[in-house]
């Protein structure tokens, strides 16, 4: 399998304000799966394609196994790019599109046969082969598109927003599947995705990128409990933000005195915590606000709540939630564990 290493990519396109790759530094492990999370427009498909060989960037090194590839066309690269809508062939059946590649390496009939019937059995499609693209479900469409990469046994395996078009349900077959599938051949893997819960699930780590740069990489519980910075936290769903002065232990803000669970850098700060992270009751950290607003999510309430001129949200189960009445008192726990500092901030 193939270690992927990207060097301080840039690229801009014609015409555009702002880098679709500023100064882009990025390493996948040999046989890592590495999930590439961000929103539209921040540049991970654009990256997908440098690494492929589809488009050079304005500088910077791609680099498989150490060995610069920039001078290689996308055919002699050994990584195979899956895209988004999976371009099969309309004109052909089910086994056709998976062997394509193969009939292009002119491997002979036998084996091509051989390796056909293997990916489709690795995909769970052995008995579709005669069918065509159209006949097939949105689903099956993709199976068919990622076999078409795996009988070739790539170095490197590249997919692009793979289950976006997919519902809820084939979505979460689709991650499982592709998850098997990575772990049993061991092809190291770049996804990339808009979704935070596949990146999460996909991904052995998490690269989040935003503005053409990558932010913050690790575990995706890291990204989402311990963000680098105010955009990272945000970007998952951070809205609890307290300014404020860290001493050793504790954290000074309009709350109070909260304990941390880390001795954060001295001086000025910003303390966060997910709003499904707080607590109803008391003990340490126990605040008391009032309730602005309650809003019901479906499976949890999302509560308002504001003392000193500060905000704050918490996600809780209804028997949590109950008794959260606009402008009313409560006290809420801010669980040491859960409480971040961000410095600097």
């Amino acid at each position: 399998m193939t270690r992927l290493t990207l060097n301080d990519l840039h690229l801009r396109h014609p015409g555009a304000e702002r880098p679709a790759l500023d100064a882009l530094s990025l390493e996948v492990g040999n046989g890592e799966m590495l999930a590439l999370l961000g929103p539209s427009g921040c540049g991970k498909t654009t990256a997908l394609r440098v690494v492929a060989g589809l488009i050079a960037p304005d500088a910077g090194e791609v680099r498989f196994d150490g060995v610069s590839v920039g001078h290689l066309p996308p055919e002699r690269r050994e990584a195979v790019l899956v895209f988004q809508s999976g371009q099969l062939f309309a004109h052909m059946d089910v086994a056709a599109n998976v062997g394509f590649g193969l009939r292009m390496q002119r491997r002979p009939k036998r084996e091509i046969a051989r390796r056909v019937a293997e990916g489709l059995e690795q995909v769970q499609l052995g008995d579709l082969g005669h069918r065509r693209p159209h006949e097939l479900s949105g689903g099956q469409r993709q199976r068919v598109a990622l076999a078409r990469a795996l009988v070739l046994k790539p170095g490197l395996l590249l997919l692009d927003e793979p289950l976006s078009s997919l519902d809820a349900h084939l979505r979460t077959e689709m991650r499982a599947l592709i998850r098997r599938l990575q772990r049993e051949t061991g092809i190291t893997t770049l996804v990339v995705t808009h979704d935070q819960e596949e990146a999460a699930v996909l991904g052995d780590r998490v690269a989040l990128m935003l503005g053409g740069r990558i932010h913050q990489i690790g575990a995706g519980a890291t990204l989402w409990n311990r963000p680098a910075d105010l955009e990272v936290a945000r970007f998952f769903g951070g809205c609890n933000f307290i300014p404020g002065r860290s001493s050793g232990g504790a954290f000074d803000c309009a709350l109070g005195q909260l304990a941390l669970p880390h001795a954060a850098p001295a001086g000025a700060g910003c303390l966060t915590l997910r709003p499904e992270a707080i607590e109803t009751g008391e003990g340490e950290n126990a605040v008391t606000l009032r309730v602005i607003e309650t809003r019901f999510e479906g499976l949890l309430t999302r509560i308002t709540a504001e003392v000193a001129g500060l905000r704050l949200e918490a996600l809780m189960r209804a028997g949590a939630a109950r008794g959260a009445t606009p402008g009313q008192d409560i006290r809420w726990r801010l669980p040491r564990e859960a409480l971040w500092v961000l410095p600097g901030v």
